[in-house]
């Protein structure tokens, strides 16, 4: 009985060592679970600045889009007051034309009226020299 009572107690070390191998083996694997949380917390890291980041670009973005309206609601608004002011020139300038064309043919007339006067004046002096001599 002694050596069955031997060979159990070898059977129970040979079971304990099989069990510490096993007991090894779970504590490499939960060593290689923590890497891989380690790892993995580490990209999250990574992925919370990034978003970070883009979070701060999209700001900007937005501000960026804000004052992009902005310039543009002012420019729009000098875009009308040139367009008024082009047309008030547009308006002076037909002015002006109408007033050049009017003028133009009161001088026409002018010239008209100065020319047969000339005319008359030479055919008088002519008819005088004609008369006195």
């Amino acid at each position: 009985m002694g050596r069955s009572l031997d060979e159990l107690f070898e059977k129970l070390d040979a079971l304990g060592e099989r069990m510490e191998v096993g007991f090894q083996k779970v504590d490499e694997r939960f060593e290689q679970i923590d890497e891989r949380f380690e790892q993995i917390d580490e990209r999250f890291e990574q992925i919370d600045k990034r978003l970070d980041r883009h979070d701060t670009m999209l700001k900007h973005l937005e501000e960026m889009y804000a004052s992009l309206v902005q310039m543009i609601g002012q420019n729009n608004a000098r875009l009308d007051e040139i367009q008024s002011d082009l047309r008030e020139l547009k308006q002076g300038w037909k002015q002006t034309e109408e007033s050049i064309a009017f003028l133009d043919h009161k001088v026409f007339e002018h010239e008209k009226q100065l020319f047969l006067l000339r005319e008359k004046l030479e055919t008088y002096i002519q008819e005088r020299r004609d008369k006195e001599s």
